[in-house]
């Protein structure tokens, strides 16, 4: 589970929106006492950023790097199946290099 990043339903279009700790910071936050009974759909960001679920692990380091995003969402045929994180990236290579556990997250 990703705190950080929620969706109003699953399977989730990709030319639909996302709901994000960006968009939470920077959308409903600087007036949340006027924006806390508003629905979560008028702060998603449209059109978010994907990748397909067999793109290259460079690719998705590149785009996060690039849209400077702590997540990605990933999809197959059109349909949101993830999302990867910075996090999965750097676990991945961890254990990959030294046939170890991957490193818990730090609890919210």
């Amino acid at each position: 589970t990703y705190p950080s990043i929620a969706s109003v339903r699953l399977p989730l279009k990709v030319q639909e929106s996302l709901f994000s700790e960006r968009d939470l910071l920077l959308r409903v936050a600087p007036d949340y006492a006027a924006n806390r009974d508003r629905p979560v759909s008028d702060f998603m960001s449209p059109d978010p950023e994907c990748l397909e679920f067999d793109a290259p692990i460079a690719f998705a380091i590149n785009r996060m790097a690039v849209g400077r995003f702590r997540h990605v969402p990933v999809t197959e045929e059109g349909k949101l199946t993830g999302i990867i994180s910075m996090t999965d990236i750097l676990n991945h290579f961890c254990t990959q290099s030294q046939g170890t556990e991957p490193v818990p997250s730090p609890p919210l």
